[in-house]
Order: structure tokens, then C-alpha cells, then sequence
């Protein structure tokens, strides 16, 4: 892992952009690999250093293709879409991890003045994502083909869920889609795995999970679309009323 970033962090220097702030990123996104270095040596916090240590990797490999679409095609107006995302993504894994770090100074009864719920906040995230993870891979593997090869050459999505009290509602975005650099040439980089960010606006709401369940399969429809809009919305307002009705029976 520590090779591949040596090798995109390189691959950006000799762009020689004036853009200090992609650097930036790249820095901040070193320092995540030295917390996984750090949390992987603790028996209780080590599936978090391998949750994050995938989806750092799929973020570098993103990184790398565009870099290299860039370099062979002239293509400097993509060098902002490079920055956009890496932003968004280096964000949202250090979200994350500072759940992780939260999870540490408890253990170590250090004390903690960072927001807090009363739900175990960095398993649910990690629930909530191989949740997410479960429904795509079936999905991917139901719609691409029978064809075991053709499976096997399917695309992949690493999901992540973490809050950003700066959004309104759920919401799911890949990073570094292909069509961006792809659009004229299909999808030559099958085998990729494609870093997909998911947010939710509270911590309240991440605890409720038949709500956030549902709210979850909403959006991935959005992405995918194996329903159509009427279908996807008379099954959320279904659930929604039968979930009011359960709670307030007074309203029959």
C-alpha cells in the first residue's frame, strides 16, 4: 500500500502543477496510512485499519488512472475534476477514521470532548458500509451476465458511510467515475474498484436502521436504476406509512 501512494504521489510532482492544494490531499491522505499503520498493531481496532486500507487503495488506483489520462491526452481541464474529488474522498475517509481515534481514547479512558451518540458509532459505519457492499455486489453480479469471466470483469464499488453534518439528506456519490475520462473509448478499466461515498446528515438518524436500511436502498437505486422511479417511491412511501402506522396506532 505504502508503494502505490509513493507511486501516485510521484506521478502528480511530475505533473508539475501549480494546484498546491492536490498535494495537499495526497499529504493528508499519507497521514491516513499512518493511522492504519498505528491501529492495525490493536486487536480491537484492526478491521478498521483493513476497511479503510481498501478503500485508500481504491482511491489511489482512481487517482493513478486519471493522472495517466491526463498525461496521454493533454487533458488539463480534468486536473480540476482530480482535486474535486480527492478532496471530497480524502474528507470522507478522514470522517472515518476519526471515529477510530474516538474508539482509541475511550479505550484508553482518555478524555473526549468530540461529538458523541450513544450507539458504538465506528461499528455501525462499518455495517452500514459491508450492508451497502452486500446489496451492490449481488446486484452487479445479477445484472452483468452468467458468464463467470464476465463477472469476474465486472466493475466494483467500495461503499463507505459516514456523516457530514453539512448535508440534508442521504446521499451517495462515486468518486472518479469513468465516464469522465472514458466517455468516448467505454470502460477500459473494468477491474477497478471505484470509491462510492455515502452520507448521512446526523448521528440520530445513523442510529435509527430500519430508517437508514431503507433510505440506503432508495439512493443506491438512484446509481443503478434496477427499478424505476414509480416503483422505487411507492416502496418507500409504503414503508414509510406502514412504519408511521406501527408507531402511532392511534392514528387508524
Amino acid at each position: 500500500m505504502l508503494e502505490q501512494y509513493k507511486g501516485v504521489s510521484g506521478k502528480l510532482r511530475l505533473m508539475h502543477t501549480n494546484r498546491r492544494e492536490l498535494l495537499n490531499y495526497m499529504e493528508l491522505l499519507g497521514t491516513l496510512l499512518q493511522l492504519c499503520q498505528t491501529i492495525n498493531s490493536l486487536s480491537d481496532t484492526r478491521i478498521y485499519a483493513a476497511v479503510l486500507l481498501e478503500h485508500i487503495s481504491a482511491l489511489l488506483a482512481s487517482v493513478s488512472d486519471y493522472i495517466d489520462y491526463i498525461d496521454q491526452n493533454n487533458a488539463g481541464n480534468i486536473l480540476e475534476l482530480v482535486g474535486e474529488y480527492l478532496k471530497e474522498s480524502v474528507g470522507a475517509l478522514d470522517r472515518y477514521s476519526q471515529y477510530i481515534r474516538n474508539n482509541n481514547l475511550q479505550s484508553l479512558q482518555t478524555p473526549n470532548y468530540n461529538i458523541e451518540s450513544n450507539t458504538s458509532m465506528e461499528k455501525l459505519l462499518i455495517a452500514y458500509s459491508e450492508f451497502v457492499y452486500t446489496v451492490i455486489d449481488y446486484y452487479m453480479g445479477s445484472s452483468v451476465a452468467e458468464n463467470a469471466c464476465e463477472r469476474i470483469n465486472a466493475k466494483q464499488y467500495m461503499p463507505i458511510v459516514v456523516p457530514d453534518l453539512k448535508k440534508d439528506t442521504v446521499s451517495v456519490e462515486v468518486m472518479f467515475p469513468e465516464w469522465n475520462i472514458y466517455a468516448n473509448d467505454g470502460d477500459v478499466s473494468p477491474n477497478r474498484n471505484y470509491l462510492m461515498i455515502i452520507t448521512c446528515p446526523t448521528l440520530k438518524e445513523l442510529g435509527d436502521v430500519p430508517s437508514v436500511t431503507a433510505s440506503l436502498f432508495h439512493e443506491i437505486a438512484h446509481q443503478f436504476r434496477y427499478e424505476n422511479r414509480m416503483e422505487r417511491n411507492e416502496t418507500v412511501m409504503s414503508y414509510t406509512l406502514a412504519d408511521f402506522l406501527r408507531s402511532s396506532p392511534q392514528a387508524l
